[in-house]
């Protein structure tokens, strides 16, 4: 008969990895080993670690260092919750409402960012068959009351719009686009921002302790300490040069005060039985001074892995393009790349792709640059 190949010997045998139980490192061993192989992990313990891994990532998928160990508790229960009911692990993605460029829509960055997602999904699913179900929150009704130039809402409209059709024609049932604007009405947001913007506004301008009590009289969790109040001024200094600021200033207190808001009336999750039993995924980088409870199940992760570029910002505030090594016609050396919208690579082409599904369909941007390989 001769010697098996090793695709008959796959397909015969059903690999299964043992560790000794009385090493206090077996579980996450043999997780490893398990996820490495593609092999079914009995264990209880194992498999959570596996999971566990799956959603922490690498470097190449995950902005910063590994979540500390209490953030790690609290993402072990979250996923212990669901696999005691043997359904998807339940994930949070705030997502923002406009381009800084009102001229721009979705492009490569947003399609590299739902890549991630995916890519998300299948390392779960490979270990955990119910795998996961993300709820995409986009901040609309934010992005409504965030801007005031007729263009900026026009742009704002736009990309949801864009944004959303995107999402439907990938055609992924555990990926579920949800405006805010279809889980509660402008007016009720609106009236619920108002309600702390005068004390946040002061608050951000005298820093006073009166105006700090009625900020947490008001439900709002902990401070807003000097480093979080620099780091948003930075962002909004550096995507919105035209504002004075003085006007960083006024749209930093209704952000925030849109923040509180979106959790006092529910405009945070489509499926309200979550509760508090989801892992957070974040676009934006860590926020500094941010009350650590807030962040306790949240992970950071890169638009666009390590591998094709060192540059990070969230979809929603990046150029996403393709670099396209101009000597060799490969698949293999086209690139994804994120640039600052105000700051576009020199030479780069104008170009976009039609995807379809067969229902929905959508162009999106996909400007190319070419480069050498001494510049990539």
């Amino acid at each position: 008969m001769g010697i098996p190949t090793i695709g008959l010997l796959k397909e015969s045998l059903m690999l299964k990895i043992t560790g000794n139980p009385e090493c206090p490192y077996t579980d996450v061993i043999t997780a490893f080993l398990s996820q490495e192989f593609n092999a079914p992990i009995e264990n209880v313990d194992s498999l959570l670690d596996a999971v566990t891994r799956a959603f922490v990532g690498t470097g190449q998928v995950r902005q910063g260092p590994a979540p500390k160990l209490e953030r790690l508790v609290a993402m072990r229960k979250v996923i212990s919750h669901w696999m005691a009911k043997n359904e998807p692990i339940a994930v949070l993605v705030p997502w923002g409402s406009k381009k800084a460029r009102n001229d721009m829509s979705v492009d490569v960055a947003e399609l590299m960012a739902l890549r991630q997602l995916i890519a998300l999904r299948d390392r779960v699913a490979k270990i955990y068959a119910p795998g996961i179900i993300v709820d995409l929150g986009i901040e609309d009704l934010g992005g409504q009351l965030l801007w005031t130039d007729p263009a900026d809402l026009a742009s704002s409209k736009r990309y949801v719009d864009d944004f959303v059709t995107l999402v439907q024609v990938l055609d992924l049932p555990y990926l579920v686009p949800v405006p805010e604007s279809t889980l509660v009405n402008l007016d009720t947001f609106r009236i619920k921002m108002m309600e702390i913007l005068m004390p946040m506004a002061a608050y951000l301008k005298y820093g006073t302790d009166s105006a700090l009590r009625e900020l947490q009289s008001l439900g709002w969790k902990g401070g807003v300490s000097p480093d979080m109040v620099a780091f948003y001024l930075k962002q909004y200094a550096r995507n919105y040069p035209s504002m004075t600021p003085s006007e960083h200033e006024q749209m930093l207190a209704r952000y925030l005060s849109q923040s509180w808001a979106r959790y006092q009336v529910n405009a945070k999750l489509k499926f309200p039985t979550w509760e508090k039993n989801y892992i957070q995924i974040n676009f934006t980088a860590p926020i500094p001074g941010m009350n650590e409870e807030m962040v306790e199940r949240r992970l950071f992760y890169r638009t666009v892995p390590m591998t094709y570029t060192r540059n990070h910002l969230p979809p929603w505030r990046a150029y996403g393009f393709l670099a396209v090594h101009d000597a060799i016609f490969s698949p293999d050396f086209v690139f994804p790349k994120l640039a600052n919208v105000h700051e576009l690579p020199q030479g780069a082409t104008p170009y976009t792709v039609d995807l379809s599904n067969g229902r929905e369909s959508l162009s999106v941007s996909a400007p190319y640059v070419l480069m050498s390989f001494a510049e990539s």
